[in-house]
């Protein structure tokens, strides 16, 4: 869950972890951090439950408000072509302003034509105007409007269904396969909706507020970090053939639409699990068993593997049981130094090492608090999974934070040291502590992204309401359509701050079908493997007044 920790006071955040989050999430570094998002040890305990481990071209048409195609008058232009006020100004293949112009001798290129002398040069007299072209009657001019047929996921791509959407001043519901559509939609447009986390037939744990302002596509992906219903269940599992000294033993679960992991003992564990999709899913179990240094904490040999098919039905309460064989192999499992620098960020530092795996399952190996600016870390060679290795920066609970992450197939074909490179954290501007939230006020700061979420956290009576604006400016206001989800009130605790993720390179990426969501960021999962980063402003708090 993002936001400014240190904010958050102690009965709130035990409120919070009782009524938000599992027992059994992912373990991340405290990244945004207070007491109630932190799991055992004191790191973060991501997503719920484990099941929810820690769980990216413009169609704008032409003569759109960017300007038209060809419609800086033509500079080719020649004087005789053009020489026709009488006439529909067609400027022939140049596309000029009189392409774009109405019949007559106002030639209104655009939205902001001028009327033209038609018997000079397009060069010298369509004029600057002439870019504006939104309006202008010609072929290119007459597209001011769009169809939008646009789809609604969470992070690992659940479709999300029965969702209104508000679009200009249409409203939408997305169908079963998160799909909608909208006709007449003047580029560029906002979109704004609420989604929810919920368990099936039980509590909501957050709703989340999204609104995506300036968006160009015709065909966007608008990814959300958490929503969907989730069956809840269980399944044991019984570790075999292990040695002595009993070893670590990592566990992890792959899933459809999500991914579980915790650390288990030699006696076995009872792995509580929530999942999306089919009340009834196949899933897959990964176990390895590895040996620590005493003094670095670090694995130093891996001793066994095991992966099993397994069922999760939410009709069995009791789970099904399955052993995992880590027999040790007669020939050792082969692992290798996978070494390299973090650059940037600030004290505190924390470095992690991830085993996915292409069902989804993440096994984390290796955890290291108070990382230095170099590492090195022994990595198993198995044929088909990914290493990645996780870096960051910074505590949330003080202020910014900052991650970034490189990933390589786990075998020592490329043995090139890693270098990973830390962003830089938003900067808040205004408004300042414990300003009054209010219809007209303007969120503004300072970032090197090209793309924001400014983010308010809303601690509600009965559950976290969170609204998230998505946008290319350094500055946004909370949309009406949003507004309702801050209920006014002392007690409701209300916080702001920006998050950046580097797959946001642009609005047209944000809306792209690969996603733009960091799936090792705040309160975010997602399919690991690929390179990322994500960065955290400091929070501010709000004041929610009863009659804003």
């Amino acid at each position: 869950m993002s936001g400014p920790r240190q904010l958050l006071p102690e009965c709130l955040a035990a409120a919070l972890l009782a009524t938000v989050w599992g027992a059994c999430g992912d373990l991340k570094p405290n990244t945004r951090g207070d007491a109630a998002l932190e799991g055992a040890g004191g790191e973060r305990n991501v997503g719920g439950s484990a099941a929810r481990d820690g769980g990216t071209g413009l169609d704008t048409g032409a003569g759109t408000a960017d300007g038209l195609p060809s419609s800086v008058a033509g500079a080719s232009g020649t004087a005789g072509q053009q020489e026709m006020a009488g006439a529909a100004a067609t400027a022939g293949q140049q596309g000029t302003a009189g392409q774009q112009g109405t019949a007559g001798a106002a030639a209104t290129a655009g939205t902001g034509g001028e009327s033209v002398d038609m018997g000079e040069t397009g060069a010298e007299d369509a004029g600057p105007d002439a870019s504006a072209g939104a309006a202008g009657s010609g072929p290119e001019a007459a597209a001011t409007s769009i169809t939008v047929h646009g789809r609604l996921v969470n992070a690992w791509n659940l479709p999300l269904g029965g969702v209104t959407l508000s679009l200009g001043d249409q409203k939408l519901v997305s169908d079963d396969g998160g799909e909608f559509t909208a006709q007449d939609v003047r580029v560029p447009y906002d979109v704004s909706f609420v989604v929810s986390e919920t368990v099936a037939g039980g509590n909501t744990r957050v709703t989340d507020g999204w609104s995506f302002q300036g968006v160009t596509r015709s065909d966007p992906t608008f990814w959300v970090s958490r929503a969907g219903t989730f069956w809840t269940g269980n399944a044991n599992f019984i570790p075999s053939g292990v040695g002595s000294p009993a070893p670590s033993i990592a566990l992890a679960v792959g899933l459809p639409y999500g991914r579980a992991r915790e650390d288990i003992g030699v006696n076995g564990s009872d792995f509580p699990l929530d999942w999306s999709g089919a009340a009834q899913t196949e899933a897959t179990a990964h176990a390895l068993a590895f040996a620590k240094d005493p003094t670095s904490g670090l694995p130093s040999e891996y001793q066994g593997y095991f992966f099993t098919p397994i069922t999760l039905d939410q009709a069995t309460s009791a789970g099904n049981r399955y052993t995992l064989d880590l027999t040790p192999p007669s020939a050792p499992i082969a692992a290798w130094e996978l070494s390299g620098d973090v650059a940037g960020g600030v004290a505190p530092r924390v470095n992690q090492v991830w085993l996915s795996f292409p069902d989804h399952a993440a096994l984390l190996l290796a955890q290291e608090n108070r990382a230095s600016e170099t590492f090195s870390y022994l990595v198993p060679e198995l044929a088909g999974a990914t290493v990645t290795v996780y870096a960051s920066a910074g505590a949330s609970s003080t202020g910014s934070f900052a991650l970034a992450h490189r990933s390589r197939a786990a075998t020592p074909a490329d043995i090139s040291r890693l270098e990973i490179a830390l962003p830089n954290p938003p900067i808040l501007s205004e408004p300042g502590p414990a300003a009054r939230l209010t219809p007209d006020t303007v969120f503004r700061w300072q970032t090197d992204n090209a793309v924001s979420v400014v983010t308010l956290l809303h601690d509600g009576p009965r559950f976290t309401h969170r609204i998230h604006v998505v946008t290319a400016a350094k500055s946004a206001q909370i949309p009406e359509a949003l507004s309702s989800l801050l209920e006014p009130g002392a007690e409701n605790a209300t916080y702001w701050f920006v998050e950046a993720h580097g797959r946001a390179t642009s609005l047209d990426a944000v809306t792209s079908a690969e996603g733009f969501l960091d799936p090792l960021a705040d309160d975010v999962t997602g399919p690991l493997g690929a390179d990322g980063s994500y960065a955290a402003s400091g929070g501010q708090t709000l004041v929610v007044p009863a009659s804003p």
